[in-house]
């Protein structure tokens, strides 16, 4: 369990600048996970990012 993928848009996206945007980037595919909201290139903008959800997970037990 756990996260799969994030959004980086928000309006603090730039406060470091690009240098920051691609750190950003640059930890989030070193961790593996998906992320959409900025990109390094226009290409990467125009790539969806799609996951596959198999609907709820059930409550925990109460055993």
């Amino acid at each position: 369990m756990g996260f799969r993928s994030c959004s980086t848009a928000s309006s603090r996206t730039l406060e470091q600048g690009e240098a920051g945007v691609l750190r950003t980037l640059d930890a989030l595919d070193a961790a593996e996970l998906r992320h959409t909201g900025s990109a390094r290139s226009r290409a990467d903008a125009d790539r969806l990012n799609t996951v596959e959800v198999r609907g709820p997970a059930p409550p925990p037990s109460s055993s």
